[in-house]
């Protein structure tokens, strides 16, 4: 039911109940008999009047068109029926009172009304209005407490951060592949008898090398059991996207999740949130504990089975360690937390987990895990007939799906070259994946039968795996260019696809290009070439990030340890360049429309709080290269080769933006973030002893004493912790200028 629709009855039932009040009042002074009848019913309309009048305000009018103004109240909903019975009977009374409407009825005696109804037939009609009236402001009350309920449920919502893009069915996994119907269907089988079987242990380790098929098993997993109604919640781990290549946001998700999927924990989520709302912001094993384990363990659902739930975490080796200490892994501790589930009694848990098999894994389930309470499958121990067999299927309907796109017999390519294709795929599934892209990709100047009797001739001289899937993909970039031009091409490919492999989380194609000050019609034509390996938007204008297809792309590309990989990118090079870029990008300069400055969001209000302006202001004040450069310029400064030889650029970007640098990151809520890096930048340049570590020491203290104020009202920066600072703070001295003048006034300052 539309709550649009039932806006309509009740502004009706206002309209109806309004008019009887005034038709009776006309009685009272024209009719000669029944006074009390008539008072009687003009004291139930007026008061039905007001309040369904209460009611309609509560809704929001009908041609509004703030959806905010429409709430969908359940409970008004609900009352639909009362609310179209009491329209039908206000129109009733309304017909028989009203001369206009109905002269027969209504006789005129000189210049007095006779009144149409019987002692019972008003006592009847007034305690329907009566009966209608409370079931009205009942409801009414139960959706204020409900909006009430929900306004307060959002705010705890705030509390529980979660990983954008990591649930499987997330947008922006929109274009990530299934399992195709005719492959890895034992391994399918498999999981399912698994999750299936009562007596099924907790967690199922599904391990493999790189590009062998995890993520997408996975991704087939978790929708096959959302199909189901038995996906609790999944966890898509990525290197390469900020959010999802570490553990922080862990708990917190899958606890989103939970409410999402599992309303019956919603409740007692929300409440341990309320409970403590810093929860985000303690250790993992807390969050995990309070968040997930707990939630679990005092969940029960009716049935006469004890029912399964199934949560889905995939490519937990692409979690950052944070630390050098194995016992201390952010991996290893994932594992040892998801073991715990196993104590769950009220619902059958079961945990579908891929990694690579690396040593905090390993260590994970040989050292902190139960036997007892898993099981592991190595896709490299399945036969190879059994890979081939999947592969050959994967491999045809791909190669159909070209054939149709450029007319080509079905003849081609002939059992043999499949045969040769399918033989250099076997176990990477990647590899044919990979290929069957470039093959069909529009965008290359050759077509298919060319590319692949290339690629084939290539293939033979690469060393490894990941080798031979990208690197005679790759060399097409070179072909028929002689040596001054490849270097040109070579440079361009450092340029812009060493960043995005590089990049601290996935940007657009216009984003991109304006981190770069790259032309965007030259990128989006050089990126042309690379729609095999990155999954690239059509569109220049999408806001849709350049991705990896596969992360054994940036690995190939970083590594050069037999020193002949032409195509290498040199890490802590990139990353310091990075760096720069980010400095130049939080610059002013000439043409530059954004840049760092005070009141960056234009509100000229210092006391305007954070949460008080749209978040719409914010995000086209500070577009997403200029977000990027304010997030990750000291990531990548950190990377780099070393850090320190940058000092006289951090001392000069600090000296001139680092309080409007500090307004950004409260205004797009990073604030505990800007601490965390203050603190690792005094580390680093503390040893020193010179004037960029004396200044940085006095930033760090300057932040700590103010993160409060900051953090809740983002101008503040310029008034009250300015104000507030030490005089001998060099924060202020730098930046002293940048104080509103009518507020030095009032605190005596000139």
């Amino acid at each position: 039911m539309e709550v649009v629709g039932v806006v309509a009855n009740v502004i009706a039932v206002v309209d109806l109940s309004a008019k009887l009040a005034v038709l009776c009042g006309e009685y009272i002074n024209k009719a000669r008999n029944a006074t009390k009848d008539i008072e009687r019913l003009k004291n139930e309309s007026e008061a039905l009047a007001k309040n369904i009048t209460q009611v309609r305000d509560l809704l929001g009018n009908k041609n509004d068109k703030d959806e905010g103004h429409k709430r969908k109240l359940k409970a008004s909903a609900e009352f639909h029926d009362d609310v179209t019975e009491c329209e039908e009977r206000l129109k009733l009374l309304v017909t028989k009172l009203d001369p206009g409407s109905n002269p027969s009825r209504m006789k005129m005696l000189g210049k007095s009304l006779k009144w149409p109804f019987s002692c019972k037939e008003v006592m009847d009609n007034v305690e329907s209005l009566r009966r209608w009236r409370e079931a009205f402001a009942t409801a009414m009350q139960v959706d204020q407490l409900r909006i009430a309920v929900r306004m307060d449920d959002d705010l705890d919502m705030r509390n529980l951060p979660e990983a954008e893009g990591a649930h499987f069915d997330a947008y922006d996994q929109e274009k990530e592949p299934f399992c195709h119907q005719e492959t890895r269907k034992d391994l399918l089988r498999q999981i399912n008898d698994w999750v299936d079987d009562p007596n099924g242990k907790c967690l199922f380790w599904l391990r493999g090398l790189a590009g062998t098929g995890k993520s997408t098993i996975s991704r087939t997993v978790a929708r096959n059991f959302a199909e189901r109604n038995q996906l609790a919640a999944s966890f898509f781990f990525n290197r390469t996207v900020e959010g999802r290549n570490n553990a922080r946001l862990f708990a917190t998700t899958i606890a989103r999740d939970f409410i999402r999927r599992v309303p019956q924990l919603r409740d007692r989520i929300l409440a341990v949130v309320k409970e403590d709302p810093e929860l985000a912001r303690t250790i993992l094993r807390t969050q995990f504990k309070k968040l997930v384990l707990e939630p679990l363990q005092h969940l029960t659902m009716k049935g006469p089975l004890t029912p399964t739930i199934v949560i889905v975490i995939d490519a937990l080796d692409e979690c950052d360690s944070e630390t050098t200490d194995l016992e201390l892994d952010r991996s290893r501790i994932v594992v040892s937390l998801l073991a715990d589930l196993a104590t769950v009694t009220g619902v059958k848990v079961r945990v579908f987990l891929t990694s690579r098999p690396e040593l905090p894994i390993r260590l994970g389930f040989r050292d902190d895990v139960p036997q007892d309470s898993h099981q592991d499958v190595a896709l490299h121990d399945i036969p190879d007939a059994v890979i081939a067999s999947d592969i050959r299927f994967f491999i045809n309907s791909q190669l159909d799906v070209t054939r149709s796109l450029y007319r080509i017999p079905p003849s081609w390519p002939g059992a043999n070259k499949i045969g040769k294709l399918v033989e250099i795929s076997v176990p990477l599934f990647i590899y044919a994946a990979t290929i069957c892209r470039f093959l069909m990709d529009k965008r290359k100047p050759f077509p298919p039968q060319k590319r692949l009797d290339s690629l084939l001739s290539h293939t033979k001289r690469a060393k490894t795996g990941i080798e031979k899937t990208y690197k005679p993909i790759l060399e097409q970039l070179l072909l028929g260019v002689d040596e001054f031009e490849q270097e040109d091409l070579l440079q361009q490919f450092r340029k812009v696809v060493g960043t995005i492999i590089l990049l601290a989380d996935p940007l657009p194609m216009a984003s991109l290009c304006k981190l770069l000050q790259s032309d965007p019609e030259e990128v989006e034509y050089f990126l042309g070439s690379f729609h095999s390996v990155l999954n690239i938007p059509d569109d220049a204008k999408s806001t849709q990030s350049i991705k990896l297809f596969h992360l054994s792309f940036r690995e190939y590309l970083l590594d050069n340890s037999a020193g002949d990989n032409q195509f290498w990118v040199e890490q802590d090079r990139k990353h310091n360049e990075l760096f720069e870029l980010c400095v130049q990008v939080m610059t002013a300069a000439e043409g530059r429309d954004f840049y760092l400055k005070k009141d960056i969001c234009s509100l000229d209000d210092p006391g305007v709080y954070c949460e008080d302006v749209d978040e719409e202001v914010v995000r086209s004040s500070i577009p997403r290269h200029l977000e990027y450069a304010c997030l990750y310029w000291f990531h990548h400064l950190r990377n780099s080769q070393k850090p320190t030889d940058n000092e006289t650029k951090i001392l000069r970007f600090l000296k001139s933006h680092y309080i409007h640098w500090l307004e950004a990151m409260s205004w797009l809520g990073r604030i505990d973030q800007a601490v965390e890096e203050m603190m690792a930048l005094d580390d680093m340049f503390r040893p020193l002893g010179s004037t960029t570590s004396d200044f940085i020491v006095d930033a760090r203290q300057f932040l700590t004493q103010h993160k409060h104020a900051i953090t809740v009202a983002p101008c503040q920066t310029y008034v009250s912790a300015l104000l507030f600072s030490p005089l001998s703070s060099a924060v202020r001295q730098q930046f002293w200028y940048e104080v509103p003048e009518r507020k030095v006034a009032g605190s005596g300052y000139k």
